[in-house]
């Protein structure tokens, strides 16, 4: 399971720097989701086991 999820943003970017701990060694990767405002969650990425960072490249300027 993840812990100590951060997420900060890529100066003169509109990315997004995830990054987490990984605490367990039998996970089979971790999925990235995004929600919109009021809407709902929607799946932007898989990752392998044991990543640490994923890099939000899809952001659209001045959205929350």
């Amino acid at each position: 399971m993840p812990e100590s999820l951060s997420a900060s943003i890529v100066t003169g970017k509109p990315h997004a720097l995830l990054t987490w701990e990984d605490k367990t060694d039998s996970e089979q990767g971790f999925n990235i989701e995004r929600k919109q405002g009021d809407g709902g969650w929607s799946q932007l990425a898989s990752v392998s086991a044991n990543t640490t960072t994923y890099t939000d490249t899809t952001l659209a300027g001045n959205t929350s």
